[in-house]
């Protein structure tokens, strides 16, 4: 059995175990992908998200591809079976993102030394919790896979044409899944590109091609959108994200405000009020005043404002200690990769990492921080803390074998 093969397998004994023995989530249920998915195998439509509450009609709450590829399931195979596949589904993404470490190891490094120990330290920890409502690990693993499948593009030297156009159509893709990939894939194409010869006809023919593939991708889904709501937009939920976040008792974190009954009382999710009002004046119009809102409250209470977002910076990084072991075990690979980073500091693989670590969790600052907002980006964590590890381990096996001479 081969080393990727056996990380995979590796891998899956993991998640399996920490799903079935590890201890419980602290957040649990359907949630509203799930909420929508059935609903869209039950009626046709993509919509009512808030169960707690009742049906506020169509929505663009969270982008298509999850809701979706669980509505398909739900209607060809029903409830329990469909749930069985998005388990499954989870558990296997994280073996296979366990076998893709070393090979992203390889990009970054030239080694897939760093990328094995990265891939031990997911494995033995749970650092990926099982999670099959939602599409965090689907995303993840997806932008790992497209960075390695666009490295290989580019390698083979492609026409800048097509090359844009495929690229474009990944992009497009992961934005239907997590609007938020495009601040990946967009840095780390400038990082694949930086460098090779191109005259500035073909840079426009790529960024040019790229830019259409990606708005083919997202039109229907905007259009649909603007035929419902009179928006073209991807999705409608930051409003009553930062209304839920931003106010007289929210706290830093999800979880604390999901226990004191803040965010239930702010969101639509869990207040018939605010499920009401969103119905009454439409998604759009709803999340412009909730944002207004949030806005509104902040500024008239900075300090509050000011000492929630600090919290929740840390937090990005650090996660809360209300998130038990999977928060600590992300606390560890955070540790690990700063010394990791610190010896990448002056390469271009530490400029495109420190470009999406700058700016993919600007949004997640002002909003209730939860450790799974960090998964699309964590393996940029885990390769740093993988290299420490293998550096240090480097380092012990050279003085035993001067020793021994």
């Amino acid at each position: 059995m081969n080393l990727h093969r056996s990380l995979f397998v590796a891998g899956v004994v993991s998640a399996l175990l920490y799903a079935f023995l590890g201890p419980a989530l602290p957040i649990r249920g359907g949630g509203e992908m799930i909420a929508i998915g059935q609903n869209l195998a039950r009626t046709g439509v993509f919509g009512f998200p808030f169960v707690e509450t009742f049906d506020t009609g169509p929505t663009a709450v969270v982008p298509p591809l999850y809701p979706a590829y669980a509505g398909m399931l739900i209607k060809l195979l029903g409830n329990s079976m469909a749930w069985i596949v998005l388990a499954a589904g989870v558990i296997l993404l994280q073996g296979l993102h366990a076998s893709l470490l070393p090979r992203l190891s390889i990009l970054f490094y030239g080694d897939p030394n760093p990328g094995i120990c990265a891939a031990i330290l997911c494995i033995l920890l749970p650092v990926y919790s099982w999670m099959p409502y939602w599409d965090t690990m689907y995303t993840t693993t997806g932008l790992a896979l497209f960075c390695l499948a666009s490295h290989g593009w580019v390698a083979r030297d492609w026409p800048r044409l097509r090359l844009g156009a495929l690229c474009g159509l990944c992009c497009g893709v992961l934005a239907l899944a997590n609007p938020a990939s495009v601040l990946v894939v967009i840095p780390w194409l400038l990082f694949l590109l930086v460098g090779k010869r191109q005259s500035p006809r073909q840079t426009a023919g790529f960024w040019g091609c790229f830019a259409a593939a990606s708005l083919l991708v997202v039109l229907p889904w905007c259009l649909r959108n603007y035929h419902q709501f009179g928006s073209l937009t991807l999705r409608t939920n930051l409003g009553m994200t930062l209304f839920a976040s931003n106010n007289d008792c929210a706290s830093s974190a999800l979880v604390s405000e999901l226990r004191s009954g803040c965010y239930a009382a702010h969101h639509p999710y869990g207040s018939r009020a605010e499920a009401g009002l969103l119905r009454s004046m439409g998604e759009p119009a709803y999340d412009r005043y909730r944002v207004s809102s949030a806005i509104d409250w902040a500024r008239g209470h900075a300090g509050s404002f000011f000492h929630l977002t600090a919290r929740r910076i840390v937090e990005f990084w650090f996660p809360s200690p209300v998130y038990g072991v999977y928060g600590r075990s992300i606390w560890l690979v955070t540790a690990l990769s700063i010394p990791g980073l610190f010896l990448m500091r002056r390469s271009l693989r530490m400029r495109f990492m420190g470009t999406v670590f700058l700016l993919y969790p600007c949004l997640y600052y002002v909003v209730v921080s939860d450790y799974r907002y960090r998964y699309p980006i964590l393996w940029m964590s885990l390769l740093p803390a993988g290299y420490a590890i293998n550096l240090a381990l480097r380092r012990v096996r050279l003085p035993k074998r001067e020793n021994h001479r």
